[in-house]
């Protein structure tokens, strides 16, 4: 019969304190990192507040009407005024004004410079007048050799290129 020996009690003892030193020192371990390690702060998104846009159109315009009108001037007209508006601000069209050259219907903007031709009136202008007449989108027939943007020309003046 083969009998084992049993080691002493005491040492089964000394493999316990061992184990418990061993975790123990994990958990204190584990603890000290997790106090040091750095926080993080909950991620506050803040929405903007609404800021007002420096495109947003103005509450007023302020437009020179110059030409065949009655009373050519600058004059005041609120947001969305058409051409139409300001003729009529302007006292309307005289007897002799070419009301074909120009398109009563559209949209002014603020600072803008529109020139109502008489009948017969030449084409060429002043070249400041002109620029602003043309950013504006309005456009004169084109005479013989004259440019023409084609951007914004009629189908009479594409004709003529």
């Amino acid at each position: 019969m083969n009998v084992r020996a049993e080691p002493p009690r005491e040492r089964h003892w000394a493999y316990y304190i061992l184990l418990s030193a061993l975790v123990n020192a994990a958990l204190l371990g584990a603890a000290v990192l997790a106090l040091r390690w750095p926080r993080h702060s909950a991620v506050r998104i803040e929405t903007p507040l609404p800021t007002r846009a420096t495109s947003a159109m103005p509450a007023e315009l302020v437009i020179y009407i110059s030409g065949a009108v009655a009373r050519p001037g600058v004059y005041h007209l609120k947001a969305g005024a058409i051409l139409e508006d300001g003729v009529q601000a302007a006292g309307g069209l005289v007897q002799d004004a070419d009301a074909e050259r120009v398109n009563l219907a559209q949209r002014l903007a603020d600072g803008q410079h529109v020139h109502v031709p008489r009948l017969g009136e030449p084409t060429t202008q002043p070249a400041s007048a002109m620029d602003d007449e043309e950013a504006s989108g309005a456009t004169a027939p084109a005479s013989a050799g004259a440019l023409v943007n084609i951007n914004t020309a009629t189908v009479d003046e594409l004709d003529t290129l």
